[in-house]
């Protein structure tokens, strides 16, 4: 008869409990109890211990009550085994990737294999997860079946589809399994089949096929590198083809975009390569295009097709800076566009077409002292002037603080928001009103989006103090108070305790003196005054857009601060002496001076919140300008966006694009 197979740890076990059965004569081997499932658990034997425990209840050589408590060790046994297993095999599951929400059958049906020892350990919990590998793989194997009907119901012409179809049953029947060698092994027939047609395609000259063909074999394998090279020689010749094919019909701009859009793809690098002979000629189209323009005076027309001469230049590997000659032209004709502008006191505008000068030529000496004047007359108009005016006083009140909210709140703004607006002294302020009267007049049939005169001021402050006092409360009483008068003899507490104490403990206790000195007290009554004093500021105010004498801005603050102190009669009454006390409380005009500092910051915190970044406010109506197709009011607009980002160190590129585009576009209004 053929033994069974022991493990030698087992074996092991196996011999110390005859060892210790020897020795004992026949008290048999050693109980297995609690202690030694933990011990065994610990060391990783659960499995040695099992197979132990199973070996002694096949022996029959025990009492019901040592078979009973056997049973009890191997049940306790089997389900920590099964328990753990089930732990292993569940995180095998969790931690393998899913398709389309199913687990790969081959992992399925792996982990069911590792189950099969569990049906001796646990029979329930073997069951459980029984039925749950069985239920997750014939869910996959539906989700193949699907797949697979799907297949057999498509063209043998759609080979796209069929690919993707064969590609998720591979990653349903999971890595390594035969089913997926078999799915793959059908998808690379098909990619050499259509790596054969691709090539015929190629010698009938039948591009746009093979270009189909090769970008799909090229998305199934992308590191080939020979039907990458094919792909791109084949994108190169389609591109071709359509670009001289529209270029002909004289559809410049769809010629364009096909190069923007074959730009954009993965094989872009290669076709460069392939274009570079044709770069040159390219390029030159375009730019005789914006020489034809220039020439017809439309400037939009001719500085787009500039720009695409020079961005296919750009694309396709031209590092050289040169500008085309027919360039020249157009540059003199947005020169006068400048002057223009300039002579028009448009200066952004103006700034936008010496932006666009700077973008197609190198700046030589006379242009970049151009862009300095401009720029500087730029920043003069951006920054907006305020000025403000005394708040005016109440006319029940004797102080006067209008000078010195006004003064505080204007030094305020110069420290908070030093870049955002230029103030005016309030001295200049009649002088500043009635030069706009006189620039009103004559800017009357201006556009939208032009500054006034040098010295006019955009906003005005103005305000009025409505409260200003200081409310005085004073509340007289008394005050009793028990104090030490004079020091007198009396009793000695110490002296009574001794006189009570027995004789023999007056032998061994020193006598205490009979009488001590102490304090005399008497209740003295004095006159108390508390002094309070309530101190009010509140202002109102509003800003005032200069041109329209509009209120772009109102609100009002209000300030309170209480004090109080005391005061009390002085008194003497024997060894007593209590000093007068006078109350110290701030004058009020202190009080009202720390209010109006107090109201004047808050007001000036509020105005800078409103006044500040007026370059985000400059760059939403260049933009609304702009969609409703006022691009003169647009590039001024930019332009002041763009001086006041650059005290900031914004980034400008985004704005000095759209100034470019704006000023140019605005020849066509």
């Amino acid at each position: 008869m053929r033994l069974p197979r022991i493990s030698r740890p087992t074996c092991s076990l196996l011999l110390v409990l005859l060892l210790v059965a020897c020795a004992g004569g026949s008290k048999g081997p050693a109980p297995i109890t609690a202690v030694d499932v933990t011990t065994a658990e610990q060391a990783g034997n659960l499995e040695d211990l099992y197979q132990d425990v199973s070996a002694r209840l096949a022996g029959g050589e025990l009492s019901e009550k040592q078979a009973g408590e056997l049973r009890v060790i191997q049940q306790q046994v089997g389900d920590k085994l099964a328990t753990g297993l089930a732990a292993r095999i569940r995180q095998v599951l969790d931690e393998t990737p899913r398709f389309d929400g199913h687990l790969p059958a081959r992992t399925v049906e792996e982990q069911h294999k590792r189950l099969v020892p569990m049906g001796g350990w646990s029979q329930s919990r073997y069951q459980a997860m029984s039925e749950e590998l069985s239920s997750e793989l014939q869910k996959t194997r539906a989700a193949v079946a699907e797949r697979q009907a799907q297949l057999d119901g498509l063209p043998e012409a759609d080979i796209p589809g069929r690919l993707r179809l064969l590609e998720e049953m591979s990653a349903l029947a999971g890595a390594g399994s035969p089913a997926q060698a078999g799915y793959t092994a059908r998808r690379t027939e098909l990619v050499a089949t259509l790596s054969r047609d691709a090539a015929q395609a190629i010698e009938d000259e039948n591009y746009e096929a093979a270009q189909q063909m090769l970008a799909i074999v090229q998305e199934v394998d992308p590191s080939d590198e020979n039907t990458a090279e094919k792909l791109a020689t084949v994108n190169t010749k389609v591109f071709e083809k359509n670009f001289w094919q529209v270029l002909e019909r004289g559809d410049a701009d769809e010629g364009y975009a096909l190069l923007t859009a074959i730009s954009e793809t993965g094989s872009f690098d290669r076709v460069r390569v392939n274009l570079a002979s044709s770069r040159d000629v390219m390029a030159d189209y375009y730019a005789s295009l914006g020489d034809e323009a220039t020439k017809a005076g439309n400037v939009p027309a001719a500085y787009r097709r500039f720009n695409e001469a020079r961005n296919i230049r750009k694309l396709l590997g031209d590092g050289t800076t040169r500008a085309p000659a027919e360039e020249a032209a157009f540059i003199k004709l947005v020169d006068k566009r400048y002057e223009a502008a300039k002579g028009r006191d448009q200066m952004g505008l103006a700034w936008g077409y010496l932006n666009v000068i700077k973008s197609m030529q190198s700046v030589t000496p006379a242009l970049r002292r151009k862009l300095r004047e401009t720029r500087e007359k730029v920043l003069q108009r951006a920054i907006k002037r305020l000025s403000a005016s005394p708040f005016e006083n109440p006319r029940d009140s004797k102080t006067e603080f209008g000078n010195a909210v006004e003064s505080k709140v204007i030094q305020h703004l110069f420290e908070a928001i030093p870049n955002d607006i230029r103030i005016i002294e309030r001295e200049q302020l009649g002088d500043i009103m009635r030069e706009k009267q006189i620039k009103d007049s004559d800017r009357a049939g201006q556009r939208s989006g032009e500054a006034t005169g040098l010295a006019a001021a955009d906003y005005l402050v103005q305000g009025t103090i409505l409260e200003a006092k200081v409310d005085s409360i004073e509340k007289s009483g008394k005050k009793t108070m028990r104090v030490a008068t004079e020091q007198v003899s009396q009793p000695n507490p110490d002296y009574n305790r001794w006189v009570n104490l027995s004789s023999k403990e007056r032998d061994d206790t020193p006598e205490p003196p009979k009488t001590v000195m102490g304090p005399r007290k008497e209740d003295v009554t004095i006159g108390v005054t508390l002094h309070r004093k309530v101190g009010i500021f509140s202002v109102s105010y509003r800003v005032i857009d200069a041109r329209s004498a509009k209120v772009i801005f109102a609100d009002s603050v209000d300030a309170k601060a209480q004090y109080e102190d005391t005061s009390s009669e002085g008194v003497e009454l024997g060894d007593f002496k209590l000093e007068f006390k006078l109350a110290s409380l701030p004058s009020d005009i202190e009080i009202l001076d720390g209010l109006a500092d107090q109201v004047s910051e808050e007001v000036g915190t509020e105005l800078a919140k409103v006044l500040a970044a007026p370059e985000e406010t400059y760059r939403a109506d260049a933009d609304r300008y702009a969609d409703e197709g006022n691009y003169e009011a647009a590039a001024q607009q930019y332009a002041f966006a763009i001086v006041l980002s650059q005290r900031k160190d914004k980034n400008v590129e985004d704005l000095t694009q759209k100034l470019r585009d704006t000023s140019i576009a605005s020849d066509a209004e």
